[in-house]
């Protein structure tokens, strides 16, 4: 999503604003796949670009379990508007670690 401010990305996501601000800035850089995971369904990116952005971070989403769950969440989410707190609850029906 374009412009997208930081105050509702921090609401959809679940991230704390001054995060996302460093994160914008360039300053830090996620270091943990689940945030990388909330932060593309906080975006309503696809799939491509989710999987880009995570690259930047120099980690990927397997195709373990897991990582089949966290690809259909990003779908989900670009797709029909999936928030973060719907997608940790179909994770933890699945027993998968959540966002």
């Amino acid at each position: 999503e374009h412009n997208i401010s930081i105050a509702i990305l921090s609401a959809r996501t679940g991230i704390n604003k001054n995060t996302l601000i460093d994160y914008r800035a360039g300053n830090h850089i996620p270091n943990d796949i689940h945030k990388l995971v909330a932060l593309c369904i906080g975006l309503q990116i696809n799939e491509h670009r989710a999987e880009y952005l995570i690259s930047l971070a120099h980690m990927s989403i397997g195709y373990d379990a897991q990582g089949i769950a966290y690809r259909t969440l990003i779908c989900l989410a670009f797709s029909t508007g999936l928030t973060v707190s719907q997608g940790n609850m179909i994770l933890s029906a699945l027993d998968l670690p959540t966002l």
